[in-house]
């Protein structure tokens, strides 16, 4: 099982010089954002789509984990789960929010990283904890750095939370996107939490 997870390591190091990480995204909506929950190893991913507040589509996958849990290597677990919620939708995203790290990860390819190459629509990590760096500046709005690199934020307007570009796009759109946000959490990643849960009731 080590020689595996130390393979799968070295995988996701060289994925992650495939991320684009230049792209200039201005226009947002509309938004996607996919989550996963869990009740023993069932596991249902949920991705919304929004404009604006309106909810303009749900769709769910129901399936067992396809891998166990391991830190840092949380896409092999959700990525093929997510992507196939997400390929549910009718509609197509300019952006993808995803529950997950993009390149603020130990290797530089976290599940934001995972989607966004996969799918080559840009995407963006929203993680919950820190994974990896360390938080630099003063504000709501701070600097996610690793060694010496900024790569990404840590929001704390209310609820703190870590955004890092996935893949199909620059820093500064991250910021701005935080900013068009409000620095507050995605509603739509509160929505696909939401009903990711309720499809394991």
């Amino acid at each position: 099982m080590n020689e595996l997870l130390e393979l799968l390591e070295e995988i996701q190091v060289k994925l992650s010089t495939l991320l684009r990480l230049d792209v200039e995204v201005d226009s947002f909506e509309p938004i996607a954002a996919l989550d996963v929950s869990y009740k023993g190893e069932r596991a249902c991913a949920c991705a919304v789509l929004m404009e604006g507040e309106e909810l303009l589509e749900r769709r769910t996958y129901l399936s067992d984990a396809p891998f166990p849990y391991v830190p840092g290597l949380l896409a092999f677990r959700e990525a093929p789960l997510m992507l196939r919620a997400l390929r549910l939708l009718e509609g197509r995203p300019k952006l993808i929010l995803v529950d997950g790290h993009g390149i603020a990860h130990p290797r530089g390819f976290g599940l934001a990283s995972a989607i966004g190459l996969l799918t080559g629509i840009p995407t963006v990590g929203v993680g919950k904890s820190i994974l990896v760096g360390r938080v630099e500046g003063s504000g709501p709005l701070k600097r996610l750095v690793v060694g010496g690199k900024q790569v990404g934020f840590s929001v704390e307007k209310g609820r703190r939370f870590y955004v890092s570009p996935g893949s199909n796009i620059s820093l500064s759109s991250v910021e701005r996107l935080v900013k068009w946000l409000g620095l507050s959490y995605p509603r739509a990643l509160k929505e696909a939490d939401r009903w990711s849960r309720e499809c394991l009731k």
